[in-house]
């Protein structure tokens, strides 16, 4: 976290709504620059909603909603290099993980020869500097999310926004990938805003986990992980770990009997 700068994010009474249903309502959050926020809540809380309002990919419908200081949509355009990972890897089955790397800079005019340190430092980043020239079929799942998260950081972004990147994988994988999150993050120093259903994996990740109550979403709890900066697999069942994790459970429990 960087103190003395202004949230990267700001939500004063957000809501956004689709026709006559109300995805999000009343939902108010602070992210600050550097942190990392993970955002919990049972399916169709409206989680990947807020993800998408703040990358600017949905309008809001009430509040006020931020991101360094102006409007989403125009803060991903001029103002705040930002990357999406989404729950898929989404890659271009044609082209090789050093081209699908490449996508975003090609996309903003950058000729070759600009793009190649950027593409290697990526990759390098996530540990894929030796598959370059392979293409998605020949990854396993795991490999392909490195990819994936390898085109996002080429970028360098100040915000990176997560969509359950891990869910579909198995535990070994999800958890090698969790500290190679961490540690890009740590060495970065991005503002990291994740989505996810996993209390385990939300405790193990952030500073900060934000519930929220079921359709239409609000924040119910806004838990502080006070926990070790430097994370590892034993601290998964150590005892202070875990008491975090009934916390955040509890709060998910409540939310949810609260709104029956």
């Amino acid at each position: 976290m960087v103190r003395g700068m202004p949230p990267v994010i700001r939500a004063d009474d957000v809501g956004v709504r689709f026709g006559t249903t109300d995805a999000l309502t009343g939902l108010d959050l602070v992210v600050e620059r550097g942190s990392f926020v993970c955002i919990a809540g049972p399916s169709g809380c409206g989680k990947s909603t807020f993800l998408r309002a703040v990358a600017g990919l949905v309008p809001t419908s009430s509040g006020v909603l931020e991101v360094a200081g102006t409007e989403p949509e125009a803060a991903r355009q001029h103002h705040l290099r930002e990357a999406f990972v989404f729950q898929d890897a989404t890659l271009l089955p044609w082209r090789t993980v050093a081209e699908n790397a490449a996508l975003m800079l090609e996309l903003r005019g950058q000729a070759a020869a600009q793009r190649r340190p950027a593409v290697e430092r990526a990759l390098g980043r996530v540990g894929l500097t030796e598959f370059a020239h392979a293409y998605p079929d020949q990854l396993s799942g795991g490999m392909r999310m490195r990819a994936s998260i390898a085109r996002a950081l080429v970028t360098e972004p100040e915000l990176l926004l997560l969509d359950e990147p891990f869910a579909a994988l198995d535990e070994l994988t999800r958890q090698r990938l969790h500290l190679d999150l961490l540690r890009l993050w740590q060495d970065a120093g991005f503002t990291v805003l994740a989505v996810t259903h996993n209390v385990f994996e939300a405790v193990f990740l952030a500073q900060r986990v934000v519930v929220l109550s079921p359709r239409p979403g609000r924040v119910v709890a806004d838990i502080a992980i006070e926990l070790p900066g430097q994370r590892s697999r034993d601290m998964l069942t150590d005892p202070a770990f875990l008491r975090v994790v009934a916390e955040v459970s509890r709060a998910l429990q409540q939310s949810g009997e609260q709104a029956s």
